[in-house]
């Protein structure tokens, strides 16, 4: 770390303490980070250091497993009451993307760090099949996982909130139901407010009511049309075990079915 570059001292109004508090640097090739070495010089691990973290330790400083290294400020909200609260509600119910999302990885894996681009820290995932995810993650944003670390997909690799788009499309329409549940309930419980989940549970079946067409086949939708989910359905159960043919003009079931209409039109016109 570089005094003025990557970090800056302040003294805390309270104690009169110095405080080591990390910085964004404006040369992005420079990343404040800890080493741990070991009494015999080897390095052990490399922890990065996040924007706003507090050092507690000292260069050359002693330390255990477990012990703290740096400590992050949590947020602060701007309000106390329920208000506070309900522009993170109405993001999720009008399924907007969040200001400040998180980079979520989309597989299984085991973490490795690449180098940086641009103001950015590559993270690859890999996994034991041998695919391989890359995401790019902000330097200013504290990132969540650390080297040789395995990962669940769906796992969020930085701060920041979820995206329920990304949680769909990796875990599916039940994780995402629950996700929006659980998040809009937090709200409320932390105003000590009670309310059942069916009624949020309503308003989410609601807004999963729609299908996307990717392959619309012999049915009468079109590629990429939104339709609802019961006519998709019904769509579905009507072709199902079925198939458009083409039949040539003079076949016989094409004769039947002439002979049919126009004894119809015959009868229509007599009455």
């Amino acid at each position: 770390m570089i005094e003025n570059i990557t970090y800056k001292v302040e003294s805390d109004e309270a104690t009169g303490l110095r405080e080591i508090i990390i910085i964004e640097s404006k040369d992005k090739t420079k990343v404040p980070s800890a080493h741990v070495i070991s009494e015999s010089g080897d390095l052990i691990r490399t922890y990065n250091l996040p924007v706003g973290g507090h050092v507690v330790i000292e260069n050359g400083q002693k330390v255990k497993a477990g012990e703290v290294i740096v400590k992050i400020p949590r947020a602060v909200g701007k309000a106390g009451d329920i208000t506070g609260g309900l522009p993170r509600v109405t993001e999720l119910f009008e399924a907007r993307n969040p200001s400040n999302p998180a980079v979520v990885s989309e597989i299984d894996g085991e973490i490795s760090m690449g180098k940086i681009k641009r103001g950015n820290r590559e993270i690859i995932v890999t996994s034991k099949t041998g695919e391989v995810k890359k995401y790019l993650v902000a330097l200013s944003k504290q990132i969540l996982v650390q080297e040789n670390d395995y990962v669940r997909a769906g796992t969020p690799l930085s701060d920041g909130a979820t995206t329920p788009s990304d949680i769909l499309a990796i875990k599916g329409p039940t994780a995402v139901q629950e996700y929006i549940v659980n998040e809009v309930q937090d709200v409320y419980r932390l105003q000590g407010v009670k309310i059942n989940d069916k009624h949020f549970e309503i308003i989410v079946r609601q807004m999963m009511r729609k299908v996307q067409i990717d392959e619309p086949g012999d049915t009468r939708f079109l590629e990429q049309q939104v339709v609802d989910k019961l006519d998709f359905m019904e769509e579905n159960d009507r072709i199902w075990g079925k198939k458009v043919v083409v039949e040539s003009g003079d076949s016989q079931t094409l004769q039947a079915g002439q002979i049919v209409t126009a004894r119809k039109l015959r009868d229509e016109t007599v009455c």
